[in-house]
């Protein structure tokens, strides 16, 4: 079998959010599966929400240009 490297990014970061629970899930199982996974929580990263790409933004915050050296 193929090992893949896959980056997860959870899409929310509300209080009562759901999709932390999935991503978590797929996680683990593509872990289970020897693939290399670099998951992505916004809330826990206290990634501020881009309303632009970050290739337009002029001053992206340091946790951003944290990410993105990743």
């Amino acid at each position: 079998m193929t090992i893949a490297k896959i980056t997860s990014i959870v899409g929310s970061i509300r209080r009562d959010r759901q999709g932390i629970k999935v991503g978590c899930w797929i996680e683990e199982k593509l872990k289970d599966r020897n693939h290399v996974v670099l998951f992505i929580d916004p809330l826990e990263l206290r990634l501020s929400l881009l309303d632009r790409m970050y290739k337009e933004t002029d001053s992206p915050s340091e946790q951003v240009n944290i990410l993105e050296a990743r």
